[in-house]
This record gives structure tokens, sequence and C-alpha cells, in this order.
């Protein structure tokens, strides 16, 4: 299973008729997927942005130009911000 049972997504829109869909993944790490909505298609698989998400809580996006920022808690109990690369590639 790619990601957890239960785990919360997370998605915003970056641009018109873009999004990016964010959530734990199974080992833990940040994993995120664009989808197109003009085209009504994923763009690429799921991409791993590395960190760690603590157990129990999900990661929070925003929007900015033509990129996605989210926001996680780390192992560590702070929070850390990570852009996501590329979350406007092939749109």
């Amino acid at each position: 299973m790619l990601f957890r049972s239960g785990s919360m997504l997370t998605s915003v829109s970056f641009g018109a008729g873009k999004f990016v869909v964010a959530v734990r993944a199974g080992d833990g790490k940040l994993i995120q997927i664009v989808y197109n909505s003009n085209t009504k298609s994923f763009v690429g698989g799921w991409k791993s942005e590395g960190g760690f998400v603590t157990k129990g809580s999900s990661p929070s996006c925003v929007g900015v130009g033509s990129n996605a920022t989210c926001v996680i808690q780390g192992a560590d109990g702070k929070l850390y911000a990570k852009k996501l690369s590329n979350s406007a590639s092939g749109l």
C-alpha cells in the first residue's frame, strides 16, 4: 500500500486547472501527485518529497504561483516547510 489507511490527504490549487495532492506515505515520507483538471488526468505518478511526517499528523499545503509548499510536523515535533519539487511539471 502506497499510503496508510486513515492517512489524511490534502490538496491545493496552484494554477488554472492544476492542483497537487499530498499525503503521508506508508513509510512516513511526504509524497505528492499532480492533477490537471483540464485534461482530467494525473501527471506522472506519486513522487516522494522525503522528510518524515509524524504519525497522526498530515501535511498542510498552500499554492504560491506555479508551485506548492507543504508544512509537516517532523519526528522531532518541529514544523518544516517543503517547496514541492517540479509541482508544475508536465502541465
